[in-house]
């Protein structure tokens, strides 16, 4: 009995079987999609921020040797030439000595009381 018994319950596995077998491959082929999706995701997330990152170590380190080069640049031109009293720019640009005064700083005002008070001279010029 336990034979004939089995048989149904075989037979209704197989018949079953094929669709079984369609929905595992419909769900693992949906898991695989998403996990793919995932990882695209999380790996374009994580090279972004490795691109920004090294991006901008990249600008800084090219800031730092770019500085330090026109440094040493200056450096030697200055031992080349101590005689020459020009102030030097970025490019090679050489001041004239007229824009160089013009670019220079203004000189701070006195205090108050050390100026001389402006009437005498108005005054003066209007005699």
């Amino acid at each position: 009995m336990a034979a004939q018994t089995r048989v149904p319950a075989q037979a209704q596995m197989a018949a079953q079987a094929p669709s079984l077998a369609r929905n595992l491959a419909r769900s693992l082929a949906q898991d695989l999609a998403r996990l793919a999706r995932s990882l695209v995701r999380n790996l374009a997330r994580s090279l972004a921020q490795d691109l920004a990152r090294l991006v901008r170590s990249l600008a800084r380190n090219l800031a730092r040797s770019l500085a330090r080069n026109l440094a040493r640049s200056l450096a030697q031109d200055l031992a080349r030439n101590p005689a020459q009293d020009l102030p030097r720019l970025p490019g090679d640009l050489i001041l004239a000595p007229a824009l160089a005064l013009a670019l220079a700083p203004a000189p701070a005002p006195a205090p108050l009381s050390v100026m001389p008070p402006p009437w005498p001279a108005r005054l003066i010029a209007a005699l």
